[in-house]
C-alpha cells in the first residue's frame, strides 16, 4: 500500500492531543503503518518511567514482525486485534495475499501473551460478525474457514481464559475502565451474562455457537427481547 501520512505529521498531530492527556489509538494494518505509529508512541514516551499508565492502543495490528511486538509491550501498547481475519480470510492471506510465512503472523496474541502484554479481540463490523465468544473461538482455534479447514499460525494461538481476558477485564483496562467493568468484584458494576454452557468445558470451535441465557446490567437483569 501507500502511506497517508508522514511520519512528522503523525507524531505532530498526535502530540497535541497525548500533552493534554488524551489517549492515542491508531488505526495500523501493515507494518510500515505499525513501525509509524510505534515510532511516534516511542518519541511520545520519552522519558516516562511508567509507559504502560498511559495506555496507547494500535487498532488491527495485523501484518507484523516479532520486534514490533516487542517495542509494542516495552512501551506498554494495547493492539485490539480484528481476530476475523484468520476465520474469514485466513486461507487468502495464506495462500494469495501474504504467503505463509507472513500470514501465520497476523493477529499476534500469542507472541504478546509471552511477551507479557496485553491485546483485546474485535469484529471491526460490518469486517466480520459481532460477537466475543465468536472473538474467543477464533482465537483459541485459529481456524480458517474455507474448506478444507486449516490452523493459521499455530503459536498465535492463546488459551481459553487468555481469550476470555480479551473480551472481558483487559479490554476494559484498553479504554479506562477496569476499575468500573470487565471483572466481577466488589464495587464494580456487576455487569455480566449467564451462559448456556461452560466455555472452558467446550470444544473450542463451539465456543461460538454458545448461547447467552441473561443479561445484567448494574447488577439487575435486562430483557434479552
Amino acid at each position: 500500500g501507500s502511506l497517508n501520512y508522514k511520519d512528522s505529521d503523525i507524531y505532530a498531530s498526535m502530540k497535541s492531543y497525548f500533552d493534554q492527556g488524551w489517549q492515542i489509538s491508531s488505526h495500523s494494518n501493515g507494518d510500515k503503518a505499525i513501525d509509524q505509529a510505534l515510532n511516534s508512541y516511542a518519541k511520545l514516551l520519552a522519558g516516562n518511567p511508567k509507559p504502560q499508565e498511559r495506555r496507547l492502543r494500535i487498532e488491527h495490528f495485523t501484518v507484523n514482525n516479532e520486534s514490533q511486538v516487542q517495542k509494542a509491550v516495552q512501551l506498554g501498547v494495547v493492539p485490539s486485534f480484528t481476530i476475523g481475519h484468520v476465520n474469514y480470510w485466513g486461507s487468502a492471506f495464506h495462500d494469495h495475499i501474504l504467503g505463509p510465512e507472513r500470514a501465520k503472523r497476523i493477529d499476534p496474541a500469542g507472541d504478546f501473551k509471552r511477551a507479557g502484554g496485553k491485546f483485546t479481540l474485535h469484529s471491526d463490523s460490518p469486517v466480520s460478525n459481532v460477537g466475543p465468544l465468536n472473538y474467543v473461538s477464533e482465537e483459541v482455534t485459529r481456524l480458517w474457514q474455507l474448506p478444507p479447514q486449516k490452523v493459521l499460525g499455530p503459536t498465535q494461538a492463546v488459551t481459553i481464559d487468555d481469550a476470555l481476558r480479551a473480551v472481558t477485564i483487559d479490554a476494559a483496562y484498553q479504554i479506562f475502565a477496569d476499575n468500573i467493568v470487565g471483572s466481577l468484584e466488589v464495587g464494580k458494576q456487576a455487569d455480566l451474562v449467564v451462559l448456556e454452557k461452560n466455555p472452558r468445558k467446550t470444544p473450542p470451535a463451539e465456543i461460538r455457537n454458545i448461547k447467552v441465557k441473561e443479561t445484567w446490567i448494574d447488577g439487575k437483569p435486562v430483557s434479552l427481547q
